[in-house]
């Protein structure tokens, strides 16, 4: 499956605007083939989270962003799926989920059918401080391979990615969000160094958001990295295209030397710690309320015990 990357420069909040670059680019996927494209973070209007400081305003962001799914953003990602007649992956978007407001990822098919959803598992501090809820476990998508799905910080825990390897995928796509820019360095270290431990190959789509005035405000790298380490390509300009065949990509893959790889010990480990987490929950579920009571009562009782024994 030809795979395309919409490396976009996002106007902040500029949706029309922002729509109509994403549309350009479609149309340039599809005339090359693509079947199915990446979208970048919170599009239509672009991620701001990481790059203000100004909670308040980002807590009225967040607010006016928040909905249910199916909703407005909803209708128009569907919308781009249809017109071009690709599965599209989109970034993150605000989902409204009875009280709690998650960071959701949507897959739509070309008829414009939501066939999959994932939802965030790693939050940052600023997110969580915004009210921003965790998704509870990872997910991988069958397409033509299993593919391991991360968005944003789940590129930077290294045990989103085990997990993924664990349930069977044999690569992962990520989308990442705008960071200051002093961040692309890390960002990119930080794919690399999960293809290499994992010994997959890592999908990352980022982009960059820029203000009214054309100032850029953040970005975050767009790249394909093999197990090895090495960068099979990457974005270079603003507003661009960046495609890769699946399979050829997982071929590649294969024929680099890997620096490491996921031993059953890593598993077993993976699977130890599942059920003691399985145990915490049941054990917390299974605590009773006792109201407390004094040193004297608990001396009655344990008497009142030994006479009835």
């Amino acid at each position: 499956m030809l795979v395309g990357i919409l490396h976009l420069r996002l106007v902040e909040l500029m949706r029309r605007n922002n729509i109509e670059k994403a549309k350009e680019l479609l149309k340039k996927a599809k005339d090359k083939g693509v079947k199915m494209v990446i979208l970048p973070s919170l599009f239509p209007v672009g991620n701001v989270i990481e790059v203000y400081d100004n909670t308040k305003r980002l807590r009225s962001l967040v607010r006016n962003l928040s909905e249910k799914i199916p909703g407005q953003i909803t209708t128009t990602l569907i919308e781009l799926a249809t017109e071009s007649e690709m599965y599209v992956m989109t970034g993150s978007i605000v989902e409204q989920a009875g009280p709690k407001v998650f960071l959701t990822s949507l897959f739509i098919n070309p008829y414009g059918e939501i066939i999959g959803k994932y939802r965030k598992v790693i939050t940052s501090p600023r997110e969580r401080e915004l009210g921003i809820a965790s998704g509870k476990e990872p997910v991988t998508m069958d397409l033509e391979r299993k593919v391991g799905v991360l968005l944003e910080d789940d590129l930077l825990t290294p045990e989103i990615g085990r997990l993924l390897r664990l349930y069977g995928a044999n690569m992962l796509y990520s989308v990442m969000k705008p960071w200051p820019l002093d961040f692309s360095k890390a960002l990119e270290s930080s794919a690399t160094a999960m293809a290499v431990q994992l010994g997959l190959p890592v999908v990352v789509a980022g982009g960059e958001v820029v203000d009214k005035y054309n100032n850029l405000l953040g970005g975050a790298p767009s790249m394909v990295v093999l197990p090895d380490g090495s960068v099979y390509d990457m974005a270079e300009k603003e507003d661009s295209l960046l495609t890769f065949e699946s399979v050829v990509l997982l071929q590649k893959s294969n024929t680099v030397r890997r620096m490491t790889d996921t031993p059953e010990e890593v598993f077993e480990i993976c699977k130890g710690i599942r059920k003691l987490a399985d145990e915490r929950a049941r054990s917390k579920s299974q605590v009773k309320w006792r109201e407390p009571t004094t040193k004297k009562e608990d001396e009655e009782k344990e008497e009142e015990e030994l006479e009835e024994g």
